[in-house]
């Protein structure tokens, strides 16, 4: 019989709060005098957690829903409020790493400091140094000082130093929005390897809910600074999805049936698939498909949120696309707009999909239209038992 793994975390009946002035105002001299009337806001609420030896966890929540707060506590940085926190086991992340940065020292001497506090000797981070600029493909910029950087490029280099240092446990704090897709590729494959092949405890907060479902063995929700739901990754994240489509509003259909929710405020006029208007078109396996999204802004929004999600005939989930998930900023808009997404290649298994649709708020907060299931396209190509076809090759040496 297997040993259960060791507990490396144990947080128990944690919560954290933060005296602010009423009504959020910031401290200024002119308002010295309203700084005695303050409010208390508690982040986090009455929160346990065992996290054990080898699991990866993800942390997922809208904004202000507690989970930079709870890394933060379970790092050191910060004390709770309420309850305790046990560690049993070195902490390593970029919490901790990044903020030993000093702008005024070059981004090796920041690097050697920062390992050296990870937990390595002088000699061990003088060796490692290379590997950690290679890493954070920064080796042409390590003499310059740190307030040269740019903010993706110290990320960059903290989240080197911190899987260079040897580390049992990891957090990290959305680090994974670092750079482009193929820096964040390769982020995600060094995650992985830490976690499969040395054990090492990862501690995540993503809004990317595919890059959770990916990396981690478990997940919670934090909502209003409680732990809403704790379990597998797939069912964490449908649930949570779940949540967010209960705030999108009252539900209707337009003059074709099509099934829609929202505000209004930014509305989906019309949806082409490669230059085609309507509700289906054909694809040839492999190749690219362009869809166009025209939307009317009833409403000047200062950003918005674009989803698309397809699914197989069974309603399996096959991609769930947004562009919060990578990073780009749609905003401020006004009038007409068209959104152009580009899928190079198209790897799925021939037969019919459909699609969802939907503008949303920053942080998915509500829905301003989606339409659900309104959109089928059908893959063409020779027959092939999975969801995915992806470009292949079998060999037998």
């Amino acid at each position: 019989m297997t040993a259960p793994a060791r507990t490396v975390i144990d947080v128990r009946n944690v919560g954290k709060a933060y005296r602010r002035a009423a009504g959020g105002s910031t401290a200024s001299l002119r308002n010295l005098g309203e700084l005695r009337a303050r409010t208390t806001h508690w982040a986090l609420r009455d929160i346990s957690l065992t996290i054990r030896e080898g699991e990866a966890l993800g942390v997922i929540g809208v904004n202000g829903a507690g989970k930079s707060t709870l890394l933060r506590l379970m790092s050191g940085v910060t004390a709770p409020t309420r309850g305790s926190i046990h560690l049993y086991s070195t902490i390593s992340g970029l919490l901790t790493l990044g903020e030993s940065f000093q702008p005024v020292l070059s981004g090796e001497e920041n690097a050697l400091t920062a390992a050296i506090l990870g937990g390595l000797t002088q000699r061990q981070a003088r060796k490692r140094l290379q590997r950690i600029a290679e890493f954070a493909e920064l080796e042409h910029v390590l003499h310059q000082p740190l307030r040269t950087y740019s903010d993706g490029m110290k990320l960059r280099l903290a989240f080197a130093v911190a899987i260079h240092v040897e580390p049992r446990v990891l957090l990290i704090d959305e680090v994974l929005a670092v750079g482009d897709l193929r820096f964040r590729q390769k982020c995600l494959g060094r995650l992985a390897e830490l976690h499969d092949r040395e054990a090492v405890t990862v501690i995540l907060t993503s809004h990317d809910l595919e890059q959770v479902e990916r990396l981690c063995d478990r997940a919670i929700w934090l909502a209003d600074g409680v732990v809403a739901a704790d379990g597998p990754p797939a069912d964490i994240t449908r649930l949570y999805r779940q949540s967010l489509q209960a705030s999108i509003g009252e539900i209707s259909t337009n003059d074709r049936g099509v099934l829609r929710s929202g505000d209004g405020r930014v509305e989906i006029a019309a949806v082409r698939m490669n230059s085609v208007d309507g509700e289906a078109t054909m694809i040839v396996r492999g190749e690219p498909l362009v869809i166009e999204v025209d939307v009317v802004v009833h409403e000047p929004v200062e950003e918005v949120v674009f989803g698309i999600s397809g699914y197989g005939r069974r309603g399996d989930l096959c991609f769930d696309l947004a562009t919060a998930y990578d990073k780009v900023v749609v905003g401020p808009l006004t009038g007409e707009h068209t959104l152009r997404l580009t899928l190079h290649r198209v790897d799925l298994s021939p037969g019919p999909y459909t699609m969802d649709l939907g503008v949303y708020a920053p942080e998915f907060a509500h829905v301003h239209d989606f339409h659900g299931g309104a959109y089928t396209f059908e893959v063409m190509g020779d027959p092939n038992p999975g969801v995915l076809d992806p470009p292949r090759q079998w060999q037998v040496t």
